[in-house]
C-alpha cells in the first residue's frame, strides 16, 4: 500500500502479486498488479491507473545483483511501458 498528497495530487494505491525463488534462492521470479487512483487538485473527478509487471532479480554471488523490471502502465491519464536494469 502507498499514500502520497503534494500540491497537485494526492495519490492512493496498493500492488500484490506472487513470488518465487529457485535454484537455491539465486534466482527470484515475481509479477504483481498494482493499483492507484489519482486525484488532481485541478480535476473534481478520481483518475484510476492499472499497472501489471514482472520482477526477475539473479544473485550470482554474495557481491553481485543483477535485476530486471517491466511495467505496463494504463488510465485516463496515462499509458507506457517501464524497463528498468540493475
Amino acid at each position: 500500500m502507498s499514500y502520497s498528497r503534494a500540491t497537485y495530487l494526492d495519490m492512493l494505491g496498493g500492488s500484490a502479486g506472487p513470488g518465487v525463488t529457485v535454484f537455491g534462492d539465486a534466482l527470484d521470479v515475481s509479477i504483481y498488479y498494482r493499483g492507484t487512483t489519482l486525484q488532481y487538485r485541478s480535476l473534481p473527478t478520481s483518475v484510476v491507473q492499472h499497472a501489471g509487471g514482472g520482477t526477475v532479480m539473479l544473485f550470482p554471488n554474495a557481491e553481485v545483483l543483477l535485476a530486471l523490471q517491466g511495467e505496463a502502465i494504463v488510465g485516463r491519464d496515462a499509458q507506457a511501458l517501464v524497463l528498468f536494469g540493475t
